[in-house]
């Protein structure tokens, strides 16, 4: 049959006229997720699932990081010794997908003294509006420069509730290698999103409010930000907290196992052989 040509694309970036040439270009266009997969039939694309999982190296990190007295969230403390709890917003590029000034004024009226919040990011260009955001607030680090890969992860890893609400996604890769770290999320109740923070499961998914349009036409979300406040204030909790986190656990040794993707790669090969 010569060569066949299986792939996938950044699919919230695919617009409607590529749905054709695609269809020409491959044999199989696979998904990772059920948003992209329904996405690619309205087009007249069907496009088989392959489930994205946890990879080893990453559950790795996570489990160093937890046996390791000098992590990042066992150092965590204040000047009077009282444990804090620490949330991650992982912001790459920091572009308009996440809705970041107004997921730190959320923050901001948790007032919780333990709580501290920790804004990641590889871009300068939006540290004056977060700074602003933050109002003063020292419960807030904004670290805006990048890191080596290793060390980013180990950093995250070290933190204990990831807070990553989205407008779209297109994976959502932090949100795995929360999963992979055992640790709890906080997204917003849209595809993909909650598909892998399941809700009162490994995490909180708050209501989404229609926001606008990404450029490929899929529709964006905000976070609800009041709820968005309360479920940070709720995951203050420890015992709540590591509830949520048993649930991630389980999630990365169950549906989201590394096996579960191998498993499908060979499936899919097996499907264009």
């Amino acid at each position: 049959q010569g060569v066949r040509t299986v792939g996938r694309f950044v699919w919230e970036h695919f617009p409607p006229e590529f749905a054709v040439p695609a269809r020409e270009a491959y044999d199989v266009i696979y998904s990772f997720t059920r948003a992209e997969q329904e996405r690619y039939r309205t087009l007249g694309i069907e496009s088989p699932l392959l489930t994205w999982g946890c990879h080893p190296d990453l559950i790795a990190i996570g489990d160093e990081v937890a046996a390791n007295p000098a992590a990042p969230r066992r150092e965590a403390e204040d000047a009077a010794g009282t444990d804090v709890v620490r949330f991650v917003v992982p912001g790459s590029f920091m572009g308009r997908r996440k809705p970041f000034a107004e997921i730190v004024e959320a923050f901001t009226r948790a007032r919780d003294p333990r709580l501290r919040l920790l804004v990641r990011g590889q871009l300068e260009r939006r540290a004056k509006k977060l700074e602003r955001a933050a109002g003063g607030d020292e419960r807030v680090e904004i670290e805006l420069e990048d890191r080596p890969t290793a060390e980013h992860l180990r950093q995250f890893a070290g933190c204990d509730v990831c807070l990553s609400p989205s407008r779209w996604e297109g994976l959502g890769l932090p949100l795995y290698e929360a999963v992979a770290f055992g640790l709890p999320s906080i997204t917003n109740d849209s595809p993909p999103m909650n598909e892998i923070v399941l809700d009162d499961v490994n995490g909180v998914c708050v209501d989404s409010v229609p926001w606008g349009t990404a450029g490929s036409g899929i529709p964006a979300f905000d976070p609800d930000f009041g709820q968005l406040t309360a479920a940070i204030e709720r995951l203050a909790d420890d015992a709540e907290r590591a509830r949520l986190a048993e649930g991630a656990a389980a999630l990365r040794g169950g549906e989201r196992s590394w096996e579960r993707t191998v498993e499908g790669l060979q499936k899919l090969i097996e499907r264009v052989a």
